[in-house]
């Protein structure tokens, strides 16, 4: 029930981000997809973290790794100067505090690596609530709620 639970939500997240990119093109419709692959590595990180699902370490390393490909420098490239648009979730306080979106994309990418080199179970929350922290801050600060 559990797993059939959450690939319900992973569908109904799935079918909203389609949505979402809906008519988005160009690095808006770029950061969309990294925004969505770093998500869905979330998914899976966020379900073993609540108990959902039993602890996997290669999925665990496979998820981190996908969530370091896609942030620090990769993401900041997808966040050019004057690319605010209609169809995106980004707040021009991207642009207005440049230096704190820019501290959160690499510490995403330094915690996520660090997540990615786990070698067991007892490591793992620590280093997920460290990823996740950032996250947060990022779509607290960064992400307009549509």
């Amino acid at each position: 029930m559990i797993t059939k639970n959450i690939a319900i939500a992973s569908l109904t997240a799935v079918s909203a981000l389609t949505f979402a990119h809906n008519g988005a093109t160009g690095v808006v419709k770029e950061r969309m997809d990294a925004m969505e692959a770093i998500g869905d590595a979330n998914l899976k990180l966020t379900a073993i973290s609540r108990g959902r699902e039993a602890f996997d370490l290669d999925i665990v390393v496979a998820s981190a790794q996908t969530i370091a490909q896609h942030s620090g420098e990769s993401l900041l490239a997808l966040f050019p100067e004057g690319s605010l648009d209609e169809k995106s979730e980004s707040r021009a306080a991207i642009w207005e505090d440049w230096s704190e979106f820019s501290s959160l994309a690499y510490g995403l990418e330094t915690t996520a690596k660090e997540l990615s080199q786990i070698s067991d179970e007892s490591e793992f929350n620590v280093k997920f609530r460290a990823m996740a922290k950032n996250c947060g801050g990022c779509h607290q600060s960064f992400r307009a709620k549509k």
